[in-house]
């Protein structure tokens, strides 16, 4: 085995930001990202664990420890942890009761476990999954309240997930735009967010939408020719956005509005926090060590999670439509700090390419930093028009 011998039997996650990564040791990618020197491909969840949760530890692998759910190994990282004494081995028991319940904004699931339950979300268009681990079989569960807009809620094993392994399938007949989770006092509390009420003649009347040009400060992002800056033409892009979206009765709030620096973290908290409807991150491209970067330029745009793809291509369209720059790649990535946040739908926005020469171009002009503008904002009617 690649993994040494541990010194900790259990842990307890205790970080507000633990990230879990889940080890593909049956792939031959050799140049997927590996953590802990240990050679192995490994795939991040694209969110950020709950505290209180316990993993038996089965390895080490550098700073990481290696904890198994179900059939599959993970990593996560030492600084995310807290010892605890005995080891935890079926921690779980049965699920009794289900609470189920809805308002304007969300319908709201709790499951009746404890805290130290581990537990994954997985999440589509128009639901989530939710793999708890270290379960019973649960035959005789009590569901209390309704929800108009639940499709199904059900419980059964997830046999390829291991023996211990119970998945609760919650979907809605419409498509979501967010999830949150938390333990409250009953247990273990999915919120899942619905589409807003939109207004057909004005979508995006009411709306807060937080616009995020990268980078700032010193940190000056990819640089083009000339010496000139990808944070000076995205917050360019940005304050144009921002008067547009304006005019037509949406609420925009920048993460900046001028050269400093915003931490990563508190761009999408800063969403969060203000409730917002969505969250659009504005960067301008850099080529890879290797890259062809003749070739390869234009339009890229990235999410997260599922339900956000839509978002993504929408706003693909708008800028080769406006543009006409080439589809570079619509991505999706787990690893970006601020599309990692579920509660509100965010993208990022790769606007084209600085060092390539045609893109360049583009990106220098006021005018056509206008038309990117405004091709985002026609990708943001359009997604809340599809909402």
């Amino acid at each position: 085995s690649v993994f040494s011998k541990p010194s900790l039997k259990g842990v307890e996650v205790a970080g507000e930001k633990a990230r879990i990564h889940r080890v593909k040791e049956d792939s031959f990618a050799f140049q997927s990202f590996t953590l802990g020197g240990d050679g192995l491909p490994t795939e991040e969840l694209g969110y950020y664990l709950l505290p209180g949760p316990l993993f038996e530890v089965t390895g080490t692998a550098g700073d990481y420890l290696r904890v198994k759910l179900g059939e599959n190994n993970y990593l996560i990282h030492e600084d995310d942890v807290r010892e605890v004494q005995n080891s935890p081995q079926n921690p779980g028991g049965d699920i009794s009761k289900i609470r189920i319940s809805e308002n304007s904004e969300k319908v709201t699931v709790v499951i009746d476990i404890k805290e130290g339950i581990p537990f994954l979300i997985k999440d589509d268009k128009n639901g989530l999954r939710i793999v708890l681990y270290g379960m019973s079989d649960s035959n005789n569960i009590i569901y209390q309240g309704m929800a108009p807009s639940l499709q199904e809620i059900k419980v059964e094993p997830i046999p390829e997930e291991g023996q211990d392994a119970m998945i609760i399938t919650v979907g809605l007949y419409q498509s979501i735009t967010g999830f949150d989770y938390q333990w409250s006092k009953t247990g273990l509390e999915i919120s899942i967010c619905k589409s807003p009420e939109i207004n057909s003649n004005n979508p995006i009347q009411g709306r807060t939408i937080v616009v995020d040009p990268g980078h700032g400060g010193n940190h000056t992002g990819a640089i083009g020719t000339g010496n000139v800056h990808e944070k000076d033409v995205v917050l360019e892009i940005g304050k144009y956005l921002k008067d547009m979206l304006e005019e037509n009765g949406a609420e925009v709030l920048m993460t900046r509005s001028g050269d400093v620096n915003v931490d990563l973290y508190e761009r999408i908290d800063f969403a969060v926090s203000n409730k917002a409807d969505l969250f659009i991150s504005i960067h301008a491209n850099a080529h890879a060590v290797g890259a062809d970067a003749v070739n390869y330029h234009g339009h890229m745009t990235i999410y997260n999670f599922d339900f956000n793809e839509i978002l993504a291509e929408i706003m693909m369209e708008k800028l080769i439509s406006r543009i006409g720059l080439p589809l570079a790649r619509v991505w999706q990535r787990s690893d970006l700090v601020v599309l990692r946040r579920p509660q509100i739908p965010s993208v990022m926005i790769e606007t084209a390419f600085m060092m390539h020469p045609e893109d360049n171009w583009y990106l220098l002009q006021p005018a056509f930093q206008k038309e990117f503008a405004a091709a985002i904002m026609e990708g943001i009617i359009d997604y809340f028009q599809e909402l």
